[in-house]
């Protein structure tokens, strides 16, 4: 269980942050292309952002990994079927979040107006959860084997080379 619970706990730390900035930029460029956001925060004094949506985001990890650990990995699952399959899990629960949040708890997350869903977008949401679930691979999967590469061609030159210098932390 172990083996399930620090790799989410690790990714708590630092992949909400991350996407809530992806979001932010997501409707930036919507305003850019169309000329207007193409989802709004009703209850946020900004109106196309909300630092509260930070708090949604922190699910993602946690379905997400989980999709991976029980059923994609186990599976051996096609790298773009999983993304697919990671995107639609991702729509269905941004809608049953803002729906949630605004019968339950009475507090309206986001809003997307033009939308025939109130709380999540058509074809373009969907296209921006596969790239969300493209990024999260990328993230989670691809950088860490890329860190591991740098730091351990990095020593190998170093010890080759010892005029090359590795930034090391030393502890006196």
């Amino acid at each position: 269980m172990s083996s399930l619970i620090i790799p989410i706990l690790c990714q708590l730390a630092y992949i909400p942050f991350i996407y809530w900035f992806v979001e932010l930029v997501q409707n930036k460029l919507c305003l850019l292309c169309i000329g207007e956001y193409r989802w709004i925060y009703p209850t946020s004094q900004y109106h196309h952002f909300s630092f509260d949506s930070v708090k949604a985001w922190a699910l993602l990890p946690i379905l997400f990994y989980s999709i991976y650990y029980f059923f994609l990995i186990p599976r051996r699952v096609n790298l773009w079927l999983g993304f697919i399959i990671n995107a639609t899990a991702g729509y269905v629960t941004e809608f049953i979040v803002g729906y949630f949040c605004t019968y339950v708890l009475k507090e309206t997350l986001q809003e997307w107006p033009h939308s025939l869903f109130k709380f999540v977008g058509g074809i373009d949401c969907y296209i921006m959860w596969i790239f969300d679930a493209v990024l999260y691979h990328w993230l989670v999967f691809e950088m860490p084997l890329l860190l591991v590469r740098y730091v351990s061609s990095s020593k190998k030159a170093s010890e080759q080379n010892p005029s090359v210098k590795v930034n090391e932390a030393k502890i006196d």
